[in-house]
């Protein structure tokens, strides 16, 4: 039989940010459709009224008269329409069951650290492309909440 260390059966704060640098090489982006309910924050490829100011352009015929910029159309003496582009948010919730029967594990690690260590890295993945992360870790006596960018909805 081999060795056990420490990590191996318990994970730490220090082992769970010096994660940071492996969350690195992977993506969660979605392969979906843009219409989609799994679609997160990333730029649509639709335009009309949405959040984000994305470009001024000459009128055509169709555009609708209510996003007409009229400082510009007034300036040049041309009908001018700003676009916009909608921005969809993918908030992250990772939930990590430390419950007595995670610690058990094969021949590197009990399945509580491994559980605690992919947590940590979507964490840091997830906070690397700048959208919002939260956690609930619960075991056989409490649950907390972990909360990073993330705005709690009851």
């Amino acid at each position: 039989m081999g060795e056990t260390h420490s990590e191996d059966v318990y994970t730490n704060l220090r082992a769970l940010v010096r994660l940071r640098y492996t969350a690195r090489g992977f993506s969660y982006l979605p392969g979906q459709p843009m219409s989609s309910l799994l679609i997160g924050r990333k730029r649509s490829r639709l335009r009309g009224r949405g959040l984000d100011f994305d470009e001024l352009r000459h009128y055509r015929p169709g555009d609708d008269v209510r996003t007409m910029d009229w400082r510009v159309t007034n300036r040049t003496g041309k009908p001018h329409v700003r676009v916009y582009t909608e921005e969809r948010d993918r908030p992250v919730i990772a939930i990590v069951d430390q419950r007595l029967p995670m610690f058990f594990g094969s021949q590197r690690k009990m399945k509580s650290v491994v559980a605690a260590e992919v947590a940590a890295i979507t964490a840091w993945r997830v906070l690397s492309v700048g959208d919002r992360i939260g956690a609930v870790l619960f075991n056989d006596s409490r649950t907390v909440e972990a909360r990073v960018g993330f705005s709690w909805v009851r």
